[in-house]
């Protein structure tokens, strides 16, 4: 390899850092899972139990994998083919680049199971098959929004029965040479759809992938909530339109119509929906595949990871009201807009109730796993803390939406799903570790706590301006 080839490699991989937002968003994850890993070394030591061990190596190696994810998502959108004209091997060196990553990835992710478990072919065999996941989830939308609804139920029993299972099994070395063998053409495919080779399927697929990945990022004009562009959306646009017709008829109230200018996620029915779907997928696995022991603590592991829907229903909608000002505009225009001085309130009381609509659904879903688990009616200690510490995230929702800039609630929204999974898995493993804990006691104080906080939220938005960007050139 040449200076310049060397040189060329150099100033793709750069785009990791040269993209300032995106940066700036890595930086904050991975210093908080570099903290959380200080943390998880210091609470392991020699004969501990999974899984604590797990997470120990899982942590560096999501952190490495999100880079690579980071890396990928910027080669997709260089692959562009008026670029191909302008830069020799551009492609190439792309899916090369590409590839190095994740193998690199993968391979330490079998050094690190080889040091702490003596089984380094399950690490690299899990490695190639999470990254090849990857990829294919970059091409087919579909897929992710399958894992978005699978993988809830199935990380409780990766973590606790999976590898008791994998090493009783004791055929390491067949399972990996066998694992990949697959995994290597399966792993080849995904880079060829990830960088197809120009061609007028590759303008059409590039240009579908470029306005997805802007809309997500606001920076193009959003798809619409009633005619959505993938088969999916244009599903949930037939019930949103449903609801938009009953809510424009007379006498509706009107902060139920305003709540339409915000954008189709302020209403929370989809992340409802969610939970209670992924509810009955833990159910199944567990009461299916699992016995006792395992299914105990399988389910009460799920019941952690629903009451997380909260959390994304505050992302979106902190993410969607910037993006929905046109709607606004023309809604203050009209004889139905509230007085200037009712905007806030109406904000604020409406998509409060509709948190706790969301927030209540999940709690029901962690109480049926819970019973489930523990064969009796009750909610875990544990699970009734996270509860309450969910009641934090609702402070966001009471923000000046006018001054807020475009990507924010994007990146603040990433930087706290890691957060919130790191709460998450530390709690899974001092309920492990700490049977007695006093998570009751704690619950109650984080609770009274989010009140309190919440209600001083609130008398601060009541005395601001419109916190609508529409709403303040209204006033």
């Amino acid at each position: 390899m040449n200076a310049a080839t060397r040189h060329g490699y150099r100033i793709l991989l750069a785009q990791l850092v040269n993209n300032t937002a995106s940066f700036r968003m890595m930086k904050r994850i991975t210093l908080l899972l570099v903290v959380a890993e200080i943390v998880l070394l210091s609470l392991y030591s020699a004969g501990t139990e999974a899984p604590l061990p797990l997470l120990m190596i899982a942590v560096p190696w999501g952190m490495l994998q999100t880079w690579c994810g980071s890396f990928m998502s910027s080669a997709v959108l260089q692959n562009r083919p008026e670029y191909a004209c302008l830069v020799p091997h551009l492609r190439s060196r792309l899916m090369v680049l590409t590839a190095a990553l994740y193998c690199a990835n993968s391979v330490l992710l079998g050094l690190l199971t080889g040091v702490v478990f003596g089984h380094p072919g399950y690490g690299l065999l899990a490695g190639m098959t999470i990254s090849t996941l990857s990829m294919f989830m970059h091409r087919f939308n579909v897929l992710a929004w399958v894992m978005a609804f699978v993988v809830p139920a199935i990380i409780p029993l990766v973590f606790n029965v999976l590898p008791h299972v994998l090493i009783a099994i004791d055929r390491e070395l067949l399972l990996t040479a066998v694992g990949v063998l697959i995994m290597l053409p399966l792993g080849a495919c995904g880079l060829q759809l990830i960088f197809p080779r120009g061609g007028e399927r590759h303008w059409a697929w590039h240009a579908r992938f470029t306005r997805q990945q802007n809309a997500m990022a606001g920076k193009t004009a959003k798809i619409s909530a009633v005619q959505g562009g993938q088969r999916w959306q244009r599903w949930i646009g037939r019930l949103y339109a449903g609801a938009l017709r009953q809510d424009s008829q007379p006498g509706v109230a009107p902060a139920r119509r305003m709540m339409h200018v915000l954008g189709p996620a302020a209403y929370g029915g989809s992340y409802m929906a969610y939970a209670l779907l992924t509810t009955v997928g833990a159910l199944v696995i567990g009461m299916l595949c699992l016995d006792g022991g395992n299914r105990s603590g399988v389910l009460a592991a799920a019941g952690c990871l629903q009451l997380s829907a909260a959390l994304a229903y505050v992302i979106s909608v902190v993410d969607n009201v910037p993006r929905y000002s046109a709607e606004q505009r023309m809604y203050f225009l009209t004889p139905a807009a509230p007085a200037v001085a009712d905007i806030n309130r109406m904000i604020g009381k409406t998509l409060l109730r509709r948190f706790f609509c969301v927030w209540l659904v999940t709690l029901v879903c962690a109480v049926v796993l819970d019973s489930v688990a523990m064969g009796r009616f009750g909610l875990r200690g544990s699970s009734f803390a996270l509860a309450m510490g969910m009641l934090w995230v609702a402070r966001p929702l009471m923000r000046d939406y006018a001054t807020m800039q475009p990507d924010s609630g994007r990146l603040d929204g990433m930087v706290a799903i890691v957060l919130v999974t790191l709460i998450i898995l530390a709690i899974m493993a001092v309920a492990d570790r700490a049977p007695a804990f006093p998570w009751y006691e704690i619950g109650v104080a984080s609770g009274i706590a989010a009140a309190i906080n919440l209600a001083m939220r609130w008398r601060k938005l009541m005395a601001m301006p419109p916190v609508l960007p529409a709403g303040r050139l209204a006033a």
